[in-house]
């Protein structure tokens, strides 16, 4: 049986697991949403229990004294078997708790995401869904899952899904029934307007050319949704990934123009939450939606 004493020792070799990690106290009691001196009450104990020095101080901060490496490695056992409590709990619909989700902004604008089949099945699973405008920093665990065209930096990330996605030139059918189907590039360029994301294809060399070579006018923007949102409403010819084809807006790739595109969307998470329960059930989720593309 445990007893109160583990329990703090227990906490004591996390917080030096997150010295480690965090590159000294300030940083590690900022990850761990706690105060320089609850973290110091927790290693003095520590270091008082086991009767050896853990962290050594100076100037310019601390650092593990050899003792506390040996201990720093216990506490990534402590992690793994954490990890294996986590996958051998079967997934009920009572799943319950907060999961909370980070889509990178242009990631987001090119899928249609839906969870009503989520939040159907497991009623007591809270979603908190931000979108930030480039790839979220994970390091301090203020996300759970995140999803997104680059891998975030972090330690004890995984990628748990990966779709490489191609791209193609895309108008609405109102559009192509008022301004007519291009027969090739030279005739999209001539008379239709392009959409432009100011990034990625349109700043290669191909893709300057192309902008260089249109005759009308052209709408720049820094938004993926924005030029996803004029291209559907028949504003002109955009870039746009191939699931669009069957995301209900009446989009048509013009499959006779190349368009040498694509990317890769990433499903991450923490290696230390990815199997615990109410994250497993949403992970799944998105999984099954990044087939789909």
């Amino acid at each position: 049986m445990f007893t109160k004493r583990d329990l703090m020792n227990m906490e004591g070799i996390m917080m030096l697991h997150a010295i480690k990690k965090s590159a000294g106290k300030r940083n590690a009691a900022k990850f761990l949403n706690t105060s320089v001196e609850t973290l110091n009450k927790y290693l003095n104990n520590l270091e008082h229990e086991l009767g050896v020095k853990l962290v050594s101080s100076y100037e310019r901060g601390c650092i593990l004294t050899e003792k506390g490496e040996a201990v720093v490695e216990i506490a990534d056992i402590i992690k793994q078997n954490l990890q294996q409590a986590y996958a051998v709990v079967p997934l009920e619909d009572d799943v319950r708790g907060e999961v909370r989700i980070a889509y990178e902004r242009d990631a987001r604008s090119n899928m249609f995401v839906c969870l009503a089949e989520v939040l159907e099945q497991y009623p007591d699973i809270t979603l908190y869904i931000d979108t930030v405008d480039t790839v979220p920093d994970m390091t301090k665990m203020a996300y759970d899952i995140c999803m997104c065209y680059s891998v975030p930096r972090g330690d004890d990330l995984v990628v748990v899904y990966s779709r490489k996605v191609s791209f193609g030139f895309f108008a609405s059918s109102d559009y192509l029934a008022k301004h007519s189907y291009p027969k090739d590039k030279y005739d999209l360029l001539q008379n239709h307007r392009l959409l432009v994301k100011n990034s990625g294809w349109w700043q290669t060399p191909e893709g300057k050319k192309m902008i260089q070579m249109a005759k009308k006018g052209i709408c720049f923007s820094n938004s993926t949704f924005v030029i996803n949102d004029l291209a559907i409403s028949g504003s002109g010819v955009a870039i746009m990934p191939m699931n669009f084809i069957r995301g209900g807006h009446g989009m048509v790739c013009l499959d006779n123009i190349v368009c040498d595109v694509d990317a890769t969307i990433y499903l991450v998470s923490h290696r230390t939450v990815k199997d615990i329960p109410k994250v497993r059930v949403v992970l799944d989720y998105y999984k099954k939606m990044l087939e789909k593309l």
